[in-house]
């Protein structure tokens, strides 16, 4: 008997463990920091390039094939329809469904990911796609698209500017080096409703020029070739 009582024992303890590693990260989109296989230099960079690419290959392709919907007058169909087809749809459309789950992904591969690490895509990819397509719909010049395009510009300026009086520095930057050393972000700054619970650290590290150039660069590098893919691929069809 003694042998099954020190196993059960040692299961309670290992659960009782567990259960108050975790209590203080089981947050909002919390709970995913707190794995230690990607507390890994490695796995940061490539998670940070890794999402810049992605979502700026989705979005560039998406934005090709709402350019080339644009070319032909606003309207298209494809496929078997008991109707007459005025325009086809452009080969570039067949992209567009792709390219919205490959920016879901982009954004999900950054909380997985980077932990905080680099220019937050996760703070970014919202006031970018309604940015973009609000600003589109007005450049139509039309009474509708004045509408729909300040709805999409309003949607991208919230989320935008609660980031921004949260923490500038943690939407640019980023949360952590890529050490995983939480940056000194200064008194003012907050969390937001969908901003994760990073760990706090007794002794942040004092972010210096290094460590926002280098964010900045995965960010804008990633994100510049993500569009010389989408424009390859454009060119291809």
């Amino acid at each position: 008997m003694i042998g099954p009582s020190i196993s059960y024992q040692l299961r309670m303890q290992k659960r009782i463990h567990f259960r108050i590693g975790y209590s203080g990260h089981v947050t909002f989109l919390g709970a995913i920091t707190s794995l230690s296989w990607r507390n890994n230099r490695l796995v940061r960079l490539l998670g940070s390039a890794g999402s810049w690419l992605l979502f700026s290959l989705s979005f560039s392709l998406l934005m090709q094939s709402v350019f080339g919907v644009m070319a032909i007058g606003g309207t298209c169909a494809s496929g078997n329809t008991p109707f007459v087809i005025a325009h086809q749809c452009p080969d570039i459309t067949g992209y567009a469904t792709p390219a919205i789950f490959g920016g879901l992904i982009a954004v999900a591969i950054s909380v997985w990911l980077t932990a905080g690490f680099g220019t937050s895509l996760v703070s970014l990819a919202w006031p970018i796609v309604f940015g973009v397509l609000g600003a589109l719909f007005v450049s139509s010049r039309e009474s509708i698209g004045f509408i729909l395009g300040g709805m999409f510009i309003v949607m991208a300026l919230i989320p935008f500017v609660l980031a921004l009086r949260a923490s500038a520095q943690r939407v640019f930057l980023g949360a952590i080096n890529l050490s995983g050393r939480r940056f000194d972000e200064g008194e003012r700054a907050r969390p937001t409703p969908l901003s994760i619970n990073y760990a706090t650290s007794d002794n942040p590290v004092r972010p210096n020029m290094g460590n926002w150039t280098f964010s900045l660069v995965i960010a804008i590098g990633a994100s510049a070739l993500g569009y010389v893919l989408a424009l390859t691929i454009a060119g291809a069809i």
